[in-house]
């Protein structure tokens, strides 16, 4: 938390900072704070969230969320500008495997965007 009266130099990096050891604390027990953060499943039931969530924007959330957590994790710190360096910094993880992180994510979601792309093209010929 921070006090009151506390200036926030940098918004962005503490509130992505704020969400990550929130996720932790409730997710991981004190003893394993370094085990991998739990994995997340879509759950695409309500229709309230159906229709807010686009058919596109649906499938980028579920290729996201086959990504193992520590992936997605750096994934969203790149996307929020931040780079491999501040986010190992806040992860608690290495810069090396922040990148390595980032590297097999960016790598996973390409392979899974070209399957689809070959799998929808093939579907038109037949």
């Amino acid at each position: 938390m921070c006090r009151p009266g506390t200036h926030i130099r940098h918004p962005k990096a503490w509130l992505r900072t704020v969400a990550w050891r929130s996720l932790l604390r409730q997710q991981v027990r004190h003893e394993d704070s370094f085990a991998d953060v739990p994995e997340t499943v879509a759950n695409w039931h309500t229709p309230a969230h159906a229709a807010e969530v686009g058919v596109e924007e649906r499938r980028v959330i579920e290729l996201l969320l086959r990504l193992p957590a520590k992936q997605r994790a750096i994934l969203a710190w790149t996307l929020d500008g931040f780079t491999a360096q501040e986010s190992a910094e806040a992860m608690g993880i290495t810069h090396e495997a922040a990148r390595q992180n980032l590297s097999r994510a960016r790598a996973a979601l390409k392979r899974q965007l070209c399957l689809e792309g070959m799998g929808s093209a093939g579907e038109e010929e037949s």
